[in-house]
């Protein structure tokens, strides 16, 4: 059959009022990064730490396209819920370790020290959408189960 194309609470959606798209997650992370790679370029850091946070920027806005054009509904053999916790997990992952190498650098380059701690705040932000996404993936194994154990119970 098709698939379901109903879109799913965790999902980003259009707000039909002002057109902006509301993604779960922090859309600070975003403006931080990019307030990183702005830093970077003007500072003229090592390539590793632009390529590093261009490449967080590209792939946020790589699951904005696939959520924008509904792919996730078309590629139902991903769980698209686990794939943006380990997107988030990894992000967090190469912005810390960006942050601690470019904050080593305070007293020499201060663009650096300013990309670096930007980095931690987006780190930290990406943190935070990992446990909400827990959380929400929880709460559906939870209904989950429930359901299952009704359905169980008017069984018997």
């Amino acid at each position: 059959g098709l698939p379901d194309t109903s879109r799913p609470e965790d999902t980003p959606t259009m707000n039909s009022e002002s057109g902006h798209l509301e993604e779960p997650g922090p859309h600070a992370s975003r403006a931080l990064i990019v307030g990183a790679v702005a830093c970077f370029i003007t500072g003229r850091a090592h390539e590793a730490f632009i390529a590093i946070t261009i490449q967080e920027i590209c792939i946020v806005l790589f699951f904005i396209l696939i959520y924008l054009v509904s792919l996730q509904h078309l590629l139902i053999c991903l769980h698209w819920p686990l794939l943006d916790l380990i997107n988030s997990i990894i992000s967090t992952i190469f912005l810390l370790v960006v942050a601690v190498l470019t904050i080593q650098e305070k007293g020499r380059r201060q663009l650096y020290y300013i990309g670096g701690s930007l980095c931690v705040g987006a780190a930290i932000l990406c943190c935070i959408d990992a446990l909400l996404v827990i959380k929400v993936i929880r709460n559906k194994m939870k209904e989950e189960q429930a359901a299952k154990e009704t359905l169980q119970s008017s069984l018997h």
